[in-house]
């Protein structure tokens, strides 16, 4: 039995038993006086194997000189190299291997229903915040618009900062509610993030609009590119971490412009 990366049993070596290898490359040119059983990445067989041979391989080739007196069977996404010369007294099968597939698929319609079911919830508060802030909409919009490289990276940095923060406090029995309450509002920033993001890119394709069409064409815009498989998922991590960032930093604003008048 034996476990390694490139495996030769020499042209002098003798097995007088079985073999079972786990190996990256296995290369037999000596003499195997049982069965074989192979998991490699390639096995190469260039002597006689006196047993069966089962094997798991991506390739397998016999030589000229191999000579197997049982049966072969062996499972690869390609056929064995079987070079003139070459004996097999048994049977060969050759099996491919089935694709993994998840534990459940879901229809295009499901997946629209359950974007729809993010979506609209945050079109209809974005709305709510436009009519009672739109000031502070327009501002967050603007950090968007204006820094959106560095709001990605701060808020990337931000979220990663706030799981560590959440992680250590939950690691004392006071800091547990406390870690609840930041994992509760690092989540519900990462939600409220699509709204600044989404007035942001409305303003680029509608730019003569209200508030609340140039909302609407953002987040409609994300919802769409969100189906395509790369593009789609490169979008809204982006888009997400940009929005935290600019909710994050327009908070930190707001309440330094506070601390500066002595009201807070």
């Amino acid at each position: 039995t034996v476990i390694g990366g490139n495996v030769v049993i020499d042209k002098d070596g003798v097995i007088e038993g079985n073999v079972t290898a786990f190996s990256g490359n296995l290369i037999i040119d000596g003499l195997v006086d049982g069965n074989l059983k192979v998991s490699a990445g390639r096995l190469t067989i260039n002597n006689k194997v006196e047993g069966n041979i089962e094997a798991l391989v991506d390739e397998l080739g016999l030589g000229p000189a191999a000579t197997v007196s049982g049966n072969l069977r062996y499972i690869s996404q390609n056929p064995a190299t079987i070079e003139r010369g070459a004996t097999i007294s048994g049977t060969v099968a050759h099996d491919v291997p089935v694709a993994a597939k998840p534990l459940f698929e879901l229809s295009f319609k499901t997946i629209l229903l359950l974007k729809l079911v993010l979506f609209l919830p945050i079109f209809a508060l974005g709305l709510l915040i436009i009519r009672m802030a739109p000031r502070s909409s327009q501002v967050l919009a603007d950090q968007v618009s204006n820094h959106y490289i560095r709001n990605f990276f701060v808020g990337l940095a931000l979220w990663v900062v706030g799981w560590v923060l959440a992680i250590v406090l939950m690691a004392t029995v006071i800091g547990i509610p406390l870690s609840l309450f930041l994992i509760f509002a690092l989540f519900a920033y990462l939600y409220l993030s699509f709204i600044p993001t989404g007035l942001a890119i409305g303003r680029r394709f509608v730019k003569d609009s209200s508030d609340s069409v140039q909302l609407a064409a953002g987040l409609g815009l994300i919802f769409t590119v969100s189906f395509v498989p790369v593009a789609g998922k490169l979008l809204l991590f982006v888009s997400v971490f940009v929005g935290f960032a600019s909710i994050i930093i327009g908070k930190y604003s707001v309440a330094k412009a506070l601390r500066a008048k002595k009201v807070l």
